[in-house]
């Protein structure tokens, strides 16, 4: 791996964490805002739960990274879709938190 790649990997992660981690010190306010319904296209009436709010920040977090160290290629989100930058060096599929969109359809 080169070292890019690795600087990409540990800074993603760190702004990732510096993200994230205020809001998982207080356990019981963050699963009370986890069990909260999720706003959905068709229903604008509830406040999105925090596990998508986090999709939506780490995946912004995530694209701003790839391209600060201009890693070409193909990346899928559950939140964004497809998207490319520059040469198609990288493939690469991740759903910022949790996963378990990606992981129901078997990725």
């Amino acid at each position: 791996m080169n070292q890019n790649l690795k600087n990409f990997i540990f800074t993603t992660f760190s702004e990732a964490f510096k993200f994230i981690n205020p809001h998982l010190t207080n356990w019981f306010e963050f699963s009370q805002d986890l069990s909260r319904k999720i706003k959905t296209k068709k229903d604008h009436n509830h406040t999105p739960n925090i596990q998508y709010s986090f999709d939506l920040e780490l995946d912004k977090i995530f694209i701003q990274k790839i391209r600060e160290f201009n890693l070409s290629g193909k990346y899928f989100s559950e939140e964004s879709g497809w998207n490319e930058w520059g040469e198609k060096k990288y493939i690469i599929v991740y759903d910022p938190f949790c996963n378990s969109t990606l992981a129901s359809k078997g990725f």
